[in-house]
């Protein structure tokens, strides 16, 4: 059985990667070449193709060199990315089970107990381990368990369930990131960010949602959105450097979403969307919080997924854009503003990362 929560729209994808051009053509998904799915050099963006733009679920595709490779033929949620050397790992619901590729082979089935289901929310790795987060649930759908896998074993986070009522039953997992040995997780509970180093939870101030996690040197940052400072009803975008919440400004009150973000050198960026009224938004990112908006046209779930640099500072951002009629969505990344659209059919763009 799958599950949906707010996760599980293919929403949201953080993803740590270094990214080079690639030509791919404004075409139906189908009518791509296939791609390689690893084992050379270049960019491969992961997301997925819907049956129609109602549809929650998607079958999982990776586009790479100007093609496409349906990594299944069954609908799933949100796939994940990353690398190592020219090794592309991807994690994500294949069906009913939970799984992670290795260019474009399933090599592991992440164990999920009886009478419950799982969603991958990230992937990351050590040496010849691979690391999986995500959340569980039982059988009565609630409560949602976060959670991460080692090489397909299952282990539980250790969260508080003290709150009372209903507000110990929405736990979420939402990123992962390995330093050194340390193990890094992101998640949230009922509109309340935290995350977990090696086991330990930490919490967020001022969080509504953690929505990702990176390391860079010895600072952690975790992206996500907030409430205002002092407490408003506006949703605010923006990260948390140790534990310390910073905001991107906002002078309209608007409704925020960060939901990536990537650091080279002094630079800061965090990519999400911003609202424009009537439940449709536009694409955006901040650099050092100076806003720009990415999407041509404003629409129904329209946001940035994923945020990256390039060895030359390159910019590279996936994401959805506006398609025709309402509610579709097309998968899209943009190369220093420039936008690519990688299907004109219902697609979605989650994260993607770069071979060298």
């Amino acid at each position: 059985m799958l599950f949906v929560n707010r996760l599980s729209l293919f929403y949201i994808a953080t993803v740590a990667c270094f990214v080079m051009a690639c030509k791919p053509s404004e075409q139906d998904i189908n009518a791509l070449p296939v791609a390689v799915a690893g084992g050379e050099p270049g960019l491969y963006v992961i997301g997925g193709s819907f049956s129609t733009a109602a549809d929650t679920f998607a079958t999982p595709a990776l586009w790479h060199g100007g093609g496409v490779l349906n990594l299944s033929t069954k609908k799933a949620t949100s796939p994940r990315i990353t690398a190592q050397g020219r090794d592309v790992y991807i994690a994500g619901n294949n069906g009913n089970e939970c799984v992670y590729w290795k260019n474009g082979s399933v090599i592991g089935t992440l164990y999920t107990p009886a009478n419950t289901s799982s969603q991958v929310t990230g992937i990351a790795l050590m040496g010849a381990d691979v690391y999986v987060s995500g959340t569980m649930l039982t059988a009565g759908y609630y409560p949602l368990i976060p959670v991460y896998w080692k090489n397909g074993v299952l282990n539980y986070l250790p969260h508080p369930t003290v709150k009372g009522g209903n507000d110990d039953l929405f736990w979420h997992t939402t990123g992962i990131a390995i330093s050194g040995s340390d193990i890094y997780i992101s998640g949230d509970n009922y509109g309340e960010g935290v995350y977990w180093k090696n086991g330990n939870i930490i919490k967020l101030p001022n969080s509504e949602y953690a929505n990702g996690i990176i390391v860079s040197g010895t600072d952690v940052y975790v992206v996500g959105d907030m409430y205002g400072n002092p407490v408003t009803t506006t949703t605010y975008a923006g990260y948390w450097k140790n534990g310390v919440a910073v905001y991107m400004p906002n002078p309209s009150k608007i409704s925020q979403k960060a939901l990536a973000i990537a650091v080279k050198g002094n630079d800061i960026y965090v990519a999400g969307d911003i609202s424009t009224g009537g439940g449709n938004t536009n694409a955006v990112y901040w650099k050092n919080g100076v806003l720009t908006t990415l999407s041509k046209t404003t629409g129904v779930g329209v946001r940035a997924t994923g945020v990256c640099i390039d060895p030359n500072n390159n910019l590279y951002i996936s994401g959805t854009d506006a398609g025709p009629g309402q509610y579709t969505t097309l998968a899209t990344y943009w190369l220093n503003g420039s936008e690519t659209v990688l299907s004109t059919k219902s697609s979605t763009a989650t994260g993607l990362v770069f071979v060298q």
